[in-house]
This record gives structure tokens, C-alpha cells and sequence, in this order.
């Protein structure tokens, strides 16, 4: 995992701080962050192996739901959405923009012993999938 290129996706700067810092004592690499879906869009260059992006992203026209699905798009890395709360409406439209054995959802406040697991399993499933 420590070679593990993560891309965060938050447009509220504690809470990228509060995350990036919780990747790196990780042992990851120091993730890359993105505040809008252009800036996300232009990361993908860096090849991130996961990211991990805030619902609640208002940096976009829809939120984080449908910036996630067009990052999705042109990437097909794994996806971790980072939630304040999560209602069934909300996942149900997340499930249908997005294919579900690459979409996670994570609720805050993040543990480290959670993220990790987290972060190991899309980890996982990426390289089982890409070997596929």
C-alpha cells in the first residue's frame, strides 16, 4: 500500500487536510488533491490508483455523485466516497451512475484502522480486476 497513489477530491480544505493527513500516516504516498472536477479531471495524468472523494463535493454542478461518474468515465479507478450521511435515495443514485464493484462508501469521521482496510480492499479488487 505504500506505493499507492491516492487522489483526494474535497473541495473543503479541512477536510482535505484532515484526509491527505490520514493517507500519509497511512504510509502512502502523499496523495494528490483536487478541489473541483477539473482539477481531478487533470490529476488522473498521475495515474491515481484510488480515489477518494467528498459527496458532498459542491464544486460541481450535481455534487460529488455525478463528478465522481465523470471522473469515472475517463479513468475507471476505484472509487471511495467520503460521506457526512448517507440516505438510501443518495446511494441508490450513486449505484446507478457508477458500477458498484468499484464504488465505496466510507461515513465521517474516518478512522485511520477503517480507511486502511478500505484503501486495501479497492487496492485489492483493482488488481484482481485489471488481471481479469
Amino acid at each position: 500500500m505504500k506505493t499507492a497513489r491516492i487522489l483526494v477530491v474535497a473541495d473543503e480544505p479541512a477536510f482535505a487536510l484532515e484526509i491527505r493527513a490520514l493517507v500519509m500516516h497511512l504510509g502512502c504516498q502523499e496523495p494528490l488533491a483536487a478541489s473541483t472536477v477539473q482539477e481531478a479531471t487533470n490529476a488522473l495524468a498521475h495515474g491515481p490508483d484510488i480515489i477518494l472523494i467528498d459527496m458532498g463535493l459542491q464544486n460541481s454542478e450535481r455534487g460529488g455523485i455525478t463528478a465522481a461518474a465523470r471522473i469515472w468515465e475517463q479513468s475507471k479507478t476505484p472509487i471511495i466516497f467520503l460521506c457526512r450521511s448517507l440516505d438510501t435515495e443518495t446511494m441508490r443514485r450513486a449505484l446507478t451512475q457508477l458500477p458498484s464493484g468499484y464504488l465505496r462508501f466510507m461515513l465521517t469521521p474516518i478512522s485511520e484502522g477503517r480507511l486502511r482496510a478500505e484503501l486495501e480492499d479497492a487496492l485489492k479488487e483493482a488488481r484482481e480486476g485489471s488481471q481479469a
